[in-house]
């Protein structure tokens, strides 16, 4: 296997080279989950507290894509950010709208996402190959904010995630099926979220193949 490169933290880095056509992929229609505030609780018999929540940020496998999930107020939708975990020493790197209102990257370093305040949890989507061309899939609309009417963090994650899915990056069925996976993974973590319980539980999806 080659030698990974570092993945970059500068929001403003090229257009993605990889391609030089204007990608195809269907629009996801924004997820919205019901809010937990309305008392949200999924009782699930199969659901399973991944070992890896007991252990500390640094036992996160490297190389590894992680949808992250975060609290919110209303039944809007939800907040969600990819994480992209390099190694225990650096952490990864986080992508993510922070309003959900508007299409704002928002990208940053995270040393131990899993103690931030208002996440929920990971769920772990993918065993990357290669950090670099992830990260220049994900940072693919940076040149064109606002060319979508309507486009929100929730599906900016889903059209991204659509194009990881195209590139080779990602496997998994389909964005809807998907998403659905990561509400009831949220919904089932929210109280202990609520509690301020620290550090934050890891899962992986069933919908998608890990394997490189």
């Amino acid at each position: 296997m080659s030698q990974q490169n570092p993945v970059p933290n500068n929001a403003g880095s090229p257009a993605n080279p990889i391609s030089t056509t204007t990608s195809t992929t269907p629009i996801p229609k924004a997820r919205r989950c019901k809010s937990p505030h309305l008392s949200i609780r999924i009782d699930n018999p199969n659901n399973r507290f991944s070992h890896l929540s007991i252990l500390s940020a640094a036992a996160l496998p490297p190389r590894s894509l992680y949808i992250a999930t975060y609290m919110y107020a209303t039944s809007d939708s939800p907040p969600w950010a990819l994480y992209l975990h390099e190694n225990a020493q650096f952490g990864g790197t986080k992508y993510r709208n922070p309003s959900n209102r508007s299409w704002i990257a928002n990208y940053g370093q995270a040393s131990d996402i899993r103690m931030e305040e208002q996440l929920v949890g990971l769920y772990r989507v993918a065993v990357v190959r290669s950090l670099h061309i992830v990260d220049e899939v994900i940072r693919e609309e940076d040149g064109r904010p606002c060319h979508l009417r309507g486009m929100t963090g929730s599906i900016w994650l889903g059209r991204t995630c659509e194009r990881l899915k195209e590139e080779g990056l990602m496997a998994f069925g389909s964005w809807e099926g998907l998403s659905e996976e990561v509400c009831r993974f949220s919904g089932q973590h929210w109280e202990s979220a609520l509690k301020g319980l620290r550090p934050r539980p890891v899962e992986v999806a069933s919908s998608c193949a890990l394997t490189e």
